[in-house]
């Protein structure tokens, strides 16, 4: 199964929080999911260290985003 969440940014909040967690776990049951981000921001998480899992950064420079 193929899951994706997007996310505004990882700053430091319960969503971005329970996003990772839930990628994190995603992954430990065998599901190829991604965490898509497009904003960066001071006091983000460290989604590797903390978490254990590389979110996809893709700038949306003030257009849409469209998959």
């Amino acid at each position: 199964m193929r899951i994706g969440i997007l996310q505004d940014s990882l700053i430091r909040c319960g969503a971005e929080r329970q996003a990772l967690y839930s990628m994190a776990g995603l992954r430990r049951l065998g599901c190829d999911a991604e965490l898509i981000y497009y904003n960066e921001v001071e006091n983000a998480y460290d989604p590797v260290r903390e978490f254990g899992v590389q979110p996809v950064f893709m700038p949306k420079r003030g257009r849409r985003l469209s998959f």
